[in-house]
């Protein structure tokens, strides 16, 4: 697990900027806690729509590992956030991560001749190294799927 605070501070033309762009989170689920201020973004095909924040509740969101070890059963949640021009933002963030070194794909329950295999396999470094070098922005297990 991974513990990671982050501080958006105010922006004063915010449409010139992002806080984070849109991609999904690489592990298996993400935990997120965030103050009263908003700038959460989900991605539902080509529109982003604002996720209002709740007092005291948490934000679960499914991860790139779920999507693939469930042979895209389950989808990874692309997001998003925007800095605001008068407040400051914070949040709290949890990833819960496998080790570095476990394989990742589809569970071999999920697969037969009905449900083929939709990911390669590959080690979990392999994936988190190429999410940072190659392709920080956008859907990431996208790029392990078979064509």
């Amino acid at each position: 697990m991974i513990l990671r605070s982050n501080y958006y501070p105010p922006c004063p033309n915010p449409d010139l900027a992002l806080g984070m762009n849109g991609h999904t989170d690489s592990g298996g689920l993400t935990i997120l806690f965030e103050d009263q201020v908003g700038g959460l973004q989900a991605r539902k095909g080509d529109l982003w729509y604002d996720l209002k924040p709740i007092k005291n509740a948490f934000i679960v969101n499914i991860a790139d590992q779920l999507e693939i070890l469930s042979n895209g059963k389950y989808k990874s949640i692309e997001h998003r956030v925007l800095v605001q021009p008068d407040q400051t933002r914070l949040s709290i963030v949890a990833f819960c991560n496998p080790s570095r070194d476990a394989v990742i794909g589809p569970l071999p329950e999920l697969i037969d001749e009905q449900n083929p295999p939709l990911y390669k396999s590959t080690l979990y470094q392999e994936h988190i190294t190429n999410v940072y070098t190659k392709y920080l922005d956008g859907k990431h297990s996208q790029k392990l799927q078979i064509n």
